[in-house]
């Protein structure tokens, strides 16, 4: 399950900032984690609570011109007691991404 949160600010014509709140949780406690391919990457556990984790992101995007976008991402995963229990931690991701629309 999730929830999400966006603010647009607009910085120049060309460049624009958001930023947002993700809040995820196991659909049930006899829910695990699962991997993009499909796999389990954190085991169901009765014992904790159905939080996951919470994500908080910003977001960058520079209009170069007509056909050419610049983005940057930064997103801080604060993880739950249930991924602490399973060995797990908080996660930062940074990303960059060059966009050609013709």
């Amino acid at each position: 399950m999730r929830r999400e949160w966006i603010i647009p600010v607009l910085l120049t014509p060309t460049v624009s900032v958001n930023g947002g709140a993700d809040v995820f949780w196991r659909f049930s406690r006899s829910d695990a984690i699962y991997a993009p391919p499909g796999y389990v990457e954190i085991p169901p556990s009765h014992a904790g609570s159905a939080f996951v984790a919470t994500a908080l992101d910003v977001n960058i995007e520079w209009h170069i011109q007509r056909h050419l976008t610049f983005g940057a991402s930064y997103v801080h995963f604060f993880t739950g007691g249930y991924v602490h229990a399973a060995g797990g931690s908080d996660v930062n991701y940074l990303s960059t991404t060059l966009s050609f629309q013709f």
